[in-house]
């Protein structure tokens, strides 16, 4: 392989002694070797940091006061030394070809460093054991517009499966440290607005995501909610800002599906005033946002009912 720039792998790490060393081992056995591995320990209250040092000048370790986990990211961002950016939860696991995999495909396509990559992914319970995996096949390069749309409209994407040129660290900016649920949704979407590519690589499973009941994510719905609200504003504003109409009309059609009566108005009266055709796409997406709700219902009386039993 020609290519031989230096990837850093960011390990961000609170109270993660249950899963961090299988974490570290992942990154180590990756096949493409010219990586630098930093764990930031955010602050933790367990055996963490002897894990972590454990692997000597194999890893770099930094301690911080607790902050949450985007400001162990923005910490690790200021110290790394690679030129572009790869992250692992201390509870996810790398497959041994995720970096070179990445890489390699940056060369053959010649992609600039406008342009991050990302993968597929399996889930893993508690143990380790594969309990799903989503195996779309999704190889299309996306520009800037068709990222954001696609972030917005159901078609996550899992942070730990992302190479980033660090060069779009920089011109983004740092991680929003005032969220706690969604500061990785929030910085795709500036990244999208700012005018860099996603290329989704769909052919390989090169990431696993592991859920257990002690994550964020499972346990933080009241947090998402007024998170998802404080989002909503702001980019009302940011998508405003780009003068793009296809932005605007893409965040336009998310307000309506969300309900966000407020917002959608503001968004709306600026597309009639730009003289931009909506009204399939208004009519549609109110049929979608009436779909969404009576899926959700439907969703929770049966967990109500049957799961938690």
């Amino acid at each position: 392989m020609q290519l031989n720039c230096l990837v850093s792998i960011m390990i961000p790490v609170y109270n993660g002694e249950n899963y961090l060393r299988q974490a570290i081992d992942s990154a180590l056995s990756q096949t493409y070797k010219n990586i630098e591995i930093i764990v930031v320990n955010d602050g933790s209250t367990d055996n963490t940091e002897d894990i972590a040092l454990s692997y000597g000048d194999k890893i770099r370790y930094f301690y911080k006061e607790n902050g949450g986990c985007a400001s162990a990211l923005n910490y690790g961002i200021r110290v790394m030394r690679g030129e572009y950016f790869s992250w692992l939860s201390h509870d996810d696991l790398y497959f041994p070809e995720k970096i070179e995999k990445q890489l390699s495909i940056l060369e053959k396509e010649k992609l600039d460093e406008d342009t991050i990559i990302s993968c597929e992914a399996e889930i893993i319970d508690k143990n380790g054991k594969k309990i799903y995996y989503r195996n779309a096949k999704d190889n299309l390069f996306y520009n800037s517009e068709r990222f954001f749309s696609r972030l917005l409209f159901g078609k996550s994407l899992n942070g730990c499966g992302l190479l980033i040129p660090k060069k779009i660290l920089d011109k983004v900016g740092p991680f929003n440290e005032s969220l706690i649920a969604m500061p990785d949704w929030e910085y795709w979407l500036r990244i999208s607005l700012s005018g860099f590519n996603l290329r989704r690589h769909g052919e390989d499973i090169l990431v696993a995501n592991r859920v257990h009941k002690s994550q964020v994510s499972q346990n933080s719905k009241k947090i998402f909610a007024k998170e998802y609200s404080l989002l909503i504003e702001d980019f009302t504003e940011k998508v405003l800002q780009t003068g793009n109409t296809n932005y605007v009309k893409y965040f336009y059609y998310y307000c309506i599906r969300k309900n966000n009566k407020k917002n959608s108005n503001i968004l709306k009266k600026y597309l009639k005033d730009k003289k931009v055709n909506i009204c399939l796409g208004t009519i549609k997406n109110k049929i979608y946002s009436v779909v969404l709700g009576i899926r959700s219902c439907l969703t929770y009386i049966y967990w109500e009912l049957f799961r938690k039993a």
